[in-house]
């Protein structure tokens, strides 16, 4: 018998799981401002961590074209996002996904999460604009992440930076 769909990724839940997750969230009472999802296939309101992580980990791979490759993402904010700023995004790799959150400021840049305890330095990058490991996660991880940021800042088992800019795109940004 052939193989219809293959994947390197293990799939973040099961169908028990995401029957589950579909039935809570179904029968959950609707927040007036819900965290709204935000990526290739549309916008979703997102009432848990475990929904975020499935819609992060639907995030297509990087599709190779002729000049490079075309990167996909999502990005979290809040429906009333007029009164809480604040936003997190996620950017899906061939290793992994790289999140980055922000306050929502009219001046403030994105800051790159990375694993570390409370005052670890970002690490410095050797191989051009790869990713260090640091800075890779899974769809639950990233889920957690930005659901944390969301609610009540970053997890105490990661540190933000702004350090993955190098000089010259610090001074194109005026950073």
């Amino acid at each position: 018998m052939p193989t219809i769909f293959t994947t390197k990724i293990k799939p973040a839940h099961t169908i028990g799981q995401e029957v589950e997750i579909w039935l809570d969230e179904s029968t959950a009472t609707e927040p007036a401002h819900p965290l709204i999802w935000t990526g290739d296939r549309g916008e979703a309101a997102v009432h848990g961590v475990e929904r975020l992580s499935m819609l992060i980990s639907s995030i297509p791979a990087p599709a190779k074209l002729v000049d490079g490759y075309r990167y996909f993402f999502g990005m979290a904010k809040w429906s009333d996002h007029h009164q809480r700023p604040w936003w997190g995004q996620t950017m899906r790799l061939q290793e992994g996904w790289i999140v980055e959150v922000s306050t929502g400021s009219h001046d403030s840049w994105p800051l790159r999460v990375f694993r570390g305890p409370p005052g670890a330095t970002y690490p410095s990058h050797t191989v051009g604009d790869s990713p260090d490991p640091s800075e890779l996660w899974g769809p639950l991880e990233a889920a957690e992440i930005i659901w944390a940021w969301q609610n009540d800042g970053v997890p105490d088992w990661c540190q933000t930076t702004l350090d993955y800019l190098n000089v010259d795109q610090r001074r194109q940004y005026g950073l």
